[in-house]
């Protein structure tokens, strides 16, 4: 048992190297759109973690005016991706069991890009549905999941039209998608209430999960970074 153990490891460090991925990505960070992933994200670079070259990063604007903290040359993939197989993020597409073998050029783009901009941590809402895809090339990075009251997210949203009924919709069949799928199995689940009425202890929460422990510090600069959005 354990020589067979150890042979599928050998086989999938053989997998990883063939993408370049040595430097692996060691945190993912995704939710709803409106939820808060900016905000944890950036919380996470607080922490220690690099989100990349800050040339690479969404710029902040009137909607988040701290920073997205969203790396735009993986989000690209990831829009490409969704384009190809037919959808987009508000209208899913219909996902094959073996779909992200339709995409090894893009594997080695995203393994690429990692390793060249020492990313460490990196936020997406569109992993809510091409979560399979960062777990098979990053298969030991830590997940976060953050959540928010749907009311809040809706008011919080910008760029569309649509009715609250609309969008209640939309984000149920997100994360009807997200809840198939292996990363949501061992994410850790955090709601942005939580800063909201602990953030304290939410804080220290998150830092177990990371495996990491912060100095005094780094845990006053993780306090004084939340700042209620919106």
């Amino acid at each position: 048992m354990l020589k067979t153990t150890k042979r599928i490891f050998d086989y999938i460090k053989i997998i990883l190297s063939q993408y370049g991925v040595t430097n692996n990505l060691k945190v993912i960070v995704t939710g709803p759109p409106r939820s808060g992933t900016s905000f944890l994200t950036g919380l996470i670079t607080q922490m220690g973690f690099s989100p990349g070259p800050a040339d690479w990063l969404k710029k902040g604007d009137e909607h988040n005016k701290y920073g997205y903290f969203e790396c735009m040359p993986l989000w690209k993939i990831s829009f490409g991706v969704l384009k190809n197989l037919g959808g987009s993020f508000h209208k899913l597409p219909a996902c094959n069991p073996d779909w992200t073998a339709q995409f090894n050029a893009e594997k080695k783009k995203i393994a690429k890009l990692v390793k060249s901009g020492g990313i460490e941590v990196y936020k997406d809402n569109q992993l809510l549905i091409l979560s399979e895809l960062y777990h098979e090339l990053f298969p030991e990075a830590k997940w976060v999941f953050i959540n928010r009251d749907i009311k809040e997210t809706y008011k919080s949203r910008f760029g569309e039209s649509m009715s609250f009924k609309q969008w209640k919709s939309i984000t149920k069949e997100r994360m009807s998608r997200w809840h198939n799928s292996l990363p949501s199995k061992k994410a850790l689940y955090l709601n942005y209430q939580d800063f909201k009425d602990d953030k304290v202890n939410t804080i220290n929460d998150l830092q177990s999960f990371l495996g990491i422990e912060l100095n005094q510090d780094q845990i006053a600069s993780c306090l004084a970074f939340f700042k209620p959005r919106h």
